[in-house]
């Protein structure tokens, strides 16, 4: 409050009651009396009846009476008394009003935070004019009133409304009415501002670690950076210690993390990991990024960690990029290696170091006609033979048409190639091969169902020659065969990477149907269907690969089902040509309701290499209970590869969940299991993520859905 409650005196009205707020005098530097009646006769103390309402600014204090006494400055109100402004509500029966020290004092009192859901009573509750409240003798919850089923009782809490934080003092914390804990100091926030403090605890017990306690700290350092420390105990290994140190900066952002397990009690050493990524805007279209990793042994992860992708690493890759951008132009330059931590891969499978990888390109249109320049330089480095520097140079000149609904776009390349190398007898290579190709399609479309829907079709046809050069000797450094698939479908090139370009004369049809909704945009039914055909030989090819032969196919499909908000069907087909063994099937089915139930099956399989399925299911008992379970097998290998079974309770204002897993976490299918529990008090530690997380690991349709959570 502020002194002018010291002159109410000269600004009450008693002419008429007044009933609208737009009556009011707006004047901000005045208080507004709203009462029913006035009482003049008492020299010493001015009297307000039947209702009174006091504002000032956008702070209310309302009441069945109250009287003020001029001398000692003081307001006193009694009977239903309520104090409220944007921030909070505070009520009671009888209040003091201390003009002078700008306060407000409460007896017998209740207060609650206007945003969220933080709540206390109170022997005494004082306001101050800088948003500080005051409890005594306090019992503080966010949970609704009448169900309170934990509290903090405290000797005084102090609440900071205005930063969004409180701290109470000799506390006692209650679930169900028992006493849980004691503290002489308890720090806690009351709104979703950023606050130092202890996150949520975990506690688990695990095959590898043992008896396995996490207790992670946050320190809000600043508004641009902070600090997340977490002590973990595991009764196998030790006392390990892990930082997540975030910043951003008006140029960039980035984050470092180390974990450090000192003196191992298993291997008898100290055991470590740390990354670095970063990435910012240095000038106007420059850009910077880095992402460094190290790691102290190859077994780290798998004795360590507690997920299985994780575990399954082979590699860390470490890289520090510059690169230029504009509406025509693209540079770049990258230093990349990596660090391997499988020691059961071959030196000559390890990849190869980039020092550097050098890119320079450039496009330009006009009218219908296009011109791309795409040129490389990369210094490839490792262990062994070949190694030495590679030269590419792709330039293409194309045309596209366009004309309702049908579009043609040849185009020729020319790619030249040179390899300047080391450590192998033919140390010069050369290629120069002209690329040609005749892309056209059609997108056709109709209503259905009185406009309800459409329906489009889009029939499409490349064809792509490329003249065949002998690249027997030509090193290796980082060509793969890309997985058959829709993209790969309208690829002019079997290869991704530049040390191959398998000659071809091929054609690839397709066509797309999909069926949209009007209103929303949204696919209801897609469905694909491709075939890549061979019209030669190819003779060139990678190392223990069959080229494909003339007349041979490859055969893609794919059939999507988005029916409604519950029913989702994913199928994909997808078959090389007749001598190669890659055939693949993908098929997902997706059951998922407006209360989070899911249930979900799932099944791929790769010919000869892969084939599993797994089974979700996230179900709600009751409006507080709900099931999470997961299920992934191996058919060919004839073993589980995961399984998931959690309980989650769900209040008001708390939360536990009880999660158990068994799941393969070496490379030679070690399995390991854990057990762990979590419980949050929503309102005080809102940092947690449900139980649910540990199901995203990539199954298909599930990755979104948990991310909610």
């Amino acid at each position: 409050m502020a002194e002018d409650l010291s002159c109410i005196h000269k600004v009450y009205d008693i002419s008429r009651e007044i009933t609208e707020e737009n009556d009011l005098d707006t004047d901000p530097e005045k208080i507004q009396i709203i009462v029913g009646e006035i009482d003049l006769s008492n020299s010493e103390k001015l009297e307000f009846l039947d209702k009174v309402e006091f504002r000032y600014e956008n702070k209310i204090l309302s009441a069945s009476q109250a009287a003020y006494n001029d001398e000692e400055k003081k307001v006193e109100a009694i009977g239903s008394v309520s104090y409220q402004d944007p921030d909070i509500l505070v009520f009671g029966e009888v209040a003091e009003i201390n003009t002078d020290q700008e306060e407000i004092n409460f007896r017998n009192s209740g207060f609650q935070l206007k945003e969220g859901t933080a709540r206390a009573n109170a022997q005494n509750i004082k306001i101050s004019s800088n948003q500080n409240i005051i409890l005594s003798d306090a019992d503080f919850t966010t949970c609704p009133a009448g169900d309170d089923d934990w509290n903090i009782n405290a000797r005084s809490i102090n609440l900071d409304v205005e930063e969004g934080f409180g701290d109470a003092r000799n506390i006692t914390f209650r679930f169900k009415g028992i006493p849980i804990l004691y503290s002489p100091y308890f720090n806690f926030p009351i709104s979703n501002k950023r606050k130092s403090g202890i996150l949520i605890p975990n506690f688990a017990e695990r095959g590898r670690t043992g008896t396995d306690i996490s207790i992670p700290y946050y320190f809000n350092l600043a508004e641009n950076y902070d600090l997340t420390t977490e002590s973990r105990y595991m009764s196998k290994r030790g006392l390990q210690l892990n930082n997540e140190f975030r910043y951003l900066t008006n140029i960039g952002e980035g984050k470092l993390n180390l974990e450090y397990l000192a003196r191992d009690k298993i291997l008898k050493k100290d055991r470590k990991f740390i990354t670095f990524s970063h990435k910012s805007n240095l000038w106007s279209n420059w850009f910077i990024a880095a992402d460094i990793a190290n790691i102290s042994d190859d077994m780290y992860f798998e004795d360590l960690s507690n997920n299985q992708i994780s575990a399954s690493q082979t590699h860390l890759k470490r890289n520090i990029l510059i690169n230029y951008k504009s509406k025509n132009l693209f540079f770049s330059t990258k230093f990349q290696n990596y660090q391997t931590i499988n020691s059961y891969i071959l030196d000559s499978y390890k990849p190869y170091d980039y020092k550097p990888q050098i890119k320079l390109g450039g496009q330009w249109r006009k009218s219908f006609f296009s011109l791309k320049t795409a040129n490389e330089l990369v210094n490839f480095v490792k262990e062994g033979t070949p190694l030495g520097w590679r030269f590419n140079s792709n330039q293409e000149i194309g045309i596209t048409l366009r004309k309702k609904g049908v579009y043609f776009n040849p185009r020729i390349e020319l790619d030249h190639t040179n390899y300047d190398l080391k450590n192998t007898s033919n140390k010069k290579h050369s290629r120069t091969i002209p690329i040609s190709s005749f892309d056209m399609g059609i997108n056709l479309s109709r209503s259905l169902k009185g406009a309800k829907y459409y329906q489009t079709l889009e029939p499409r046809l490349l064809m792509t020659y490329i003249p065949y050069i002998d690249q027997t000797n030509f090193p290796i450094f980082d060509t793969i065969i890309p997985d058959y698939s829709l993209v790969q479908l309208f690829n002019r090139r079997q290869y991704l990477g530049i040390d191959r370009i398998a000659n071809t004369r091929q054609i690839s049809f397709g066509a797309t149907t999909r069926i949209i909704e009007s209103s929303s945009g949204e696919e209801k039914v897609t469905a694909t269907l491709g075939q890549t055909k061979y019209l030669e030989d190819q003779k060139v090819g990678l190392i223990e690969e069959s080229p494909n032969k003339k007349g041979s196919s490859d055969l893609v499909g794919q059939l999507s089902f988005n029916l409604d908000d519950s029913w989702k069907v994913n199928l994909g087909y997808s078959k090389g040509s007749d001598h190669k063994k890659n055939e693949r099937i993908e098929a997902n089915f997706q059951y998922l309701l407006k209360d989070d139930s899911l249930i979900q099956i799932s099944y791929r399989s790769r010919q000869e290499l892969l084939e599993q399925g797994d089974i979700i299911a996230i179900l709600p008992i009751n409006s507080q209970w709900k099931f999470i379970g997961l299920y992934s097998h191996s058919f060919l290998e004839k073993q589980t590869l995961d399984q998931f079974v959690g309980l989650e309770y769900e209040s008001c204002c708390w939360r536990t969940r009880l999660v158990g897993r068994r799941y393969i976490s070496g490379r030679n299918s070690e399995f390991d299991s854990s057990i762990s529990i979590q419980f949050q008090l929503k309102g005080i530690t809102n940092n947690g993520s449900s139980s649910l997380g540990a199901l995203n690991r990539g199954i298909l349709g599930v990755r979104n859905y948990l991310e909610r959570f």
